[in-house]
């Protein structure tokens, strides 16, 4: 799977599932394909004919859970947060509930905040850290997606809340306009 923001302009024509927002008003989705040697074969609808959504879907899932991306601890916080950043997947790991659980044993926390403001990048932090805590974790986000330091594409501008490994909700941020 890959994640794409919700005006990507292969949308349209691509074998996809909506994460966040709806069909009609996507904010957020999940695009699928091949890992080749040096970019990503989207599946578009074409696609379907073959093999459904759900199995796709299902295969995709398998194989992000498989996935291994490095879990760096940032302690340039108040409180530690979690980085799994420069990887092709690391934001796509949003969707990998045992890595999810994974961050959550390491945090020592009851839920977790997770920002993945770019491709390569996700920041993971505990939502029951400090107020101050909090709010450098959100100005490291918003640095990140409006920073293009790497090159990497913008993916989403808020920050999910994750329980034992399953999304559980949303705080978008203002100002979620995508770079002109």
């Amino acid at each position: 799977p890959i994640l794409k923001p919700g005006d990507w302009n292969a949308l349209a024509h691509s074998a996809h599932r909506v994460l966040v927002g709806s069909e009609s008003s996507p904010q957020l989705v999940i695009g699928y394909g091949y890992n080749l040697s040096t970019s990503f074969l989207f599946l578009t609808k074409d696609d379907l004919k073959n093999q459904g959504i759900q199995e796709i879907h299902e295969e995709a899932m398998k194989n992000i859970e498989e996935y291994s991306v490095k879990i760096e601890q940032s302690n340039h916080l108040p409180e530690p947060i979690l980085l799994a950043s420069g990887d092709d997947f690391s934001a796509e790991k949003l969707l990998s509930k045992s890595f999810l659980i994974e961050a959550q044993n390491k945090l020592g926390a009851e839920e977790l905040v997770v920002s993945i403001p770019r491709r390569r990048c996700m920041m993971i932090g505990n939502r029951n850290s400090s107020k101050q805590t909090l709010e450098m974790f959100t100005k490291l986000h918003l640095i990140a997606w409006n920073e293009d330091n790497y090159g990497n594409a913008q993916i989403y501008n808020g920050l999910f809340i994750a329980k034992n490994g399953e999304i559980e909700g949303l705080i978008p941020l203002t100002g979620s306009n995508r770079e002109s």
